[in-house]
């Protein structure tokens, strides 16, 4: 199954939760544990009962489930450290739990490639500019101290490009078949918050909505 993810947030604010704050770090173990609950107790002398609870573990402890964040994989990433590749999709999890929580609600669209590559002929054949094309959501500009994970690619626009992509998009949609239409009327839909998520992050002292992009594959 393949994934689009959008989220509405000044990329500048995405680039803080690598800066060290401990602030931050505190907000998203609070988050990651109601995320990814401790796992119940096991009988002692088990191998899960000397480890302990999946985001308590210390920095040396053995990792039990593939792909879960641990509370090392936690520490290295608000501080912007290296991570190991097999480490990469537990660290994206961190990283998706903390956009859902300090963005706005999160654009999800299941989509693969040969559709993505569909949607955007369509739209270019109903006049909409190649800049504005799904796929250059995903240029791999965000310069986060992370690699993408296997399977994943990454980027972003700003918040101007953004209404630029809606005004487009919703032009186009009467030209395109079914199945498009309904998929670019849902995110057509979507960033029409975007005016009223930018009044808010003036109001209180946060960067523009930019729009934040992941697509991976599995």
């Amino acid at each position: 199954m393949a994934e689009l993810r959008v989220t509405a947030i000044g990329v500048d604010e995405l680039r803080t939760l690598f800066s060290g704050n401990p602030a931050i770090e505190e907000h998203l173990r609070a988050v990651a544990a109601q995320a990814y609950p401790a796992p119940a107790p096991v009988a002692p002398g088990r191998l899960l009962g000397k480890v302990g609870p999946v985001l308590r573990v210390q920095p040396d402890a053995p990792v039990v489930r593939p792909g879960v964040p641990t509370g090392a994989d936690l520490h290295d990433l608000t501080r912007g450290r290296f991570i190991r590749a097999d480490r990469l999709t537990a660290a994206w999890a961190l990283v998706r739990l903390w956009l859902d929580a300090c963005g706005w609600p999160t654009f999800v669209l299941g989509i693969d490639e040969p559709a993505m590559n569909e949607l955007d002929f369509e739209l270019a054949t109903g006049g909409v500019p190649t800049a504005y094309a799904l796929r250059r959501l995903l240029n791999d500009k965000l310069a986060l101290p992370l690699r993408n994970a296997p399977g994943q690619v990454t980027g972003y626009v700003g918040f101007e490009q953004g209404l630029a992509m809606r005004e487009a998009w919703r032009a186009a949609v009467p030209t395109l078949s079914p199945h498009n239409a309904t998929t670019a009327y849902r995110l057509v839909s979507w960033l029409g918050h975007l005016e009223g998520w930018a009044d808010f992050a003036r109001r209180n002292g946060h960067p523009l909505p930019d729009l934040v992009a992941s697509f991976t594959t599995t």
